[in-house]
């Protein structure tokens, strides 16, 4: 039986269009057009039927090789159907539909099977070059800091997102981590490289830049925490890199001071006659006070945070921004609503840089009339404070050498020698040591956006008015450890308060004897 010949039989002279193929058998009453569903270019098609070397330029075309074998399996099928007398009437004409469709289609299942195949193949690899990136400590650190900024990530058990301040804390964490795999030149570092040496290392490099050891240790339980969070996330199988991470236990001298201010010493800041933002300054810091909170809490208070109980008690109510913790704190000084109309509630916006430079600056003046302001307390410098000093020695070294400053730096050096004077530093240092060689500064120097608080927590504790779950209530701690490091007394005033326990407890035993 002669090939069989395959038709288009639309008269569209450009686009797609399916093939069709003629079957006449008159001794059965057979006579049927048959669409294969074989799609072609219709110009390519009709230009390959010129003649047989334009049919066979056309099967040498991606396209070509297809319909040719298409119509080649399309061709068999027809044959064999004849041959076997299933065709034997019009109504077979559905038999030979089906089976041309089956032959088509199964080059087209099998082809979509392939390519599904393949896409599944390259969504491994994919998925396979993600892993190897996310093993490498850097790559995975951007990953993770893209999901809790953005709230893919959660924290805790209660999967809360990661607030504003934590998300901070990994910022500068990540600023460290970069600079100690530079300098180390290791940033395609993974975690299964991780060791004893490498995280010692960190630490090192930490202590070189002059950290705090409370800095020292956030940044080492950062690493920790990152090291943790891959290990769920399966990037990470070493479990060394989990274990190598020590922080330090802090001792005072690893601390800089925090004071806590007195009573007295806050009345009279309150009662201090000051102008323009020195004033709101004082007015806010007071605030932070009076309600115990952080700057962060106390610069938003509007007035729809005052309210009143059924009772008939005034309170503050907030969501404090660190821990989201919803409190209700009573007001216990009258002079808060003295502040509230002052401003109408609408309280003055002042930023922790700005409320931090001025407050010290109100603290310097006040001590002129409080004395105990004057005092010297030991304490540490900053990572800033020690920049500071060393440029300070640095350009005295170069001035006692004959050498000039540039406009900028003298202005800066006549300052730092003003303060350097002022404060009796001596030997060239900027800030003043006591005789063991340790940092000393006055006590309005370390008043901080912070000190209020502080001082806040200290004054409940002294007043002996309040146990630890009453103040821990009204300052929002939420463990007793935290809410104790809050506490600021006076070494002295403990051993006397201990004293007057020990003398009211022996003049109580004489009562019972007599």
């Amino acid at each position: 039986m002669a090939k069989l010949k395959f038709f288009i039989r639309s008269k569209q002279s450009s686009g797609s269009s399916s093939l069709h193929v003629r079957i006449n058998r008159p001794a059965l009453g057979i006579s049927w057009w048959v669409n294969t569903n074989i799609i072609v270019d219709v110009a390519a098609w009709t230009k390959a039927q010129v003649s047989a070397k334009a049919l066979a330029r056309y099967y040498d075309t991606d396209e070509g090789k297809e319909v040719q074998e298409l119509t080649s399996a399309v061709d068999d099928v027809i044959k064999s159907l004849l041959a076997q007398k299933v065709l034997t009437c019009n109504e077979d004409k559905c038999k030979l539909e089906t089976a041309i469709s089956n032959v088509v289609n199964a080059k087209g299942i099998k082809a979509k099977e392939e390519a599904e195949r393949r896409k599944a193949e390259a969504r491994k690899a994919k998925a396979e070059e993600e892993r190897k990136r996310l093993c490498v400590v850097a790559n995975y650190y951007d990953d993770f800091m893209r999901r809790i900024t953005c709230g893919e990530l959660r924290q805790g058990r209660d999967a809360a997102k990661y607030r504003a301040a934590s998300v901070q804390v990994w910022q500068t964490f990540g600023l460290h981590l970069r600079g100690y795999l530079s300098k180390r030149h290791c940033k395609g570092i993974t975690f299964a490289e991780i060791n004893k040496s490498f995280a010692d290392g960190f630490t090192n490099y930490l202590e070189g830049l002059g950290l705090m050891l409370s800095t020292r240790n956030t940044q080492v339980n950062c690493f920790r925490r990152l090291c943790g969070s891959a290990a769920e996330d399966e990037y990470n199988t070493n479990l060394i890199s989990l274990k190598v991470w020590h922080s330090h236990e802090e001792r005072d001298s690893d601390k800089r001071a925090e004071i806590a201010m007195s009573d007295e010493e806050i009345d009279k800041l309150y009662n201090m006659k000051l102008e323009g933002q020195q004033e709101q300054v004082r007015d806010m810091w007071c605030l932070g006070y009076f309600c115990a909170q952080r700057v962060s809490d106390f610069s938003r208070l509007t007035k729809d945070n005052f309210k009143r109980t059924a009772n008939g008690i005034d309170v503050i109510t907030l969501r404090q921004q660190k821990t989201g913790r919803e409190l209700v704190i009573p007001i216990l000084d009258s002079r808060v609503f003295a502040l509230g109309q002052k401003y109408n509630f609408i309280f003055p916006k002042v930023n922790r840089e700005l409320l931090n430079r001025l407050i010290k600056v109100v603290g310097k003046e006040l001590s002129k009339d409080v004395p105990s302001l004057r005092e010297w307390c030991r304490t540490v410098l900053t990572v800033k404070e020690k920049r500071k000093e060393e440029s300070f020695v640095e350009m005295t070294r170069r001035v006692e050498a004959g050498g000039k400053l540039t406009g900028e730096e003298a202005k800066r050096y006549r300052r730092m020698r003003e303060y350097a004077m002022e404060h009796e530093s001596g030997e060239g240092m900027l800030y003043r040591r006591d005789s063991s060689g340790v940092v000393i500064r006055q006590r309005w120097e370390l008043i901080t956006c912070h000190t209020s608080r502080r001082s806040a927590v200290t004054g409940m504790y002294d007043s002996g008015l309040f146990d630890m779950r009453d103040i821990m209530s009204v300052s929002g701690h939420s463990t007793l450890r935290n809410a104790e490091r809050y506490i600021r007394r006076d070494i002295v005033k403990q051993a006397e308060s201990v004293a007057a326990k020990a003398k009211a407890k022996q003049v109580k035993m004489k009562r019972k004897e007599a």
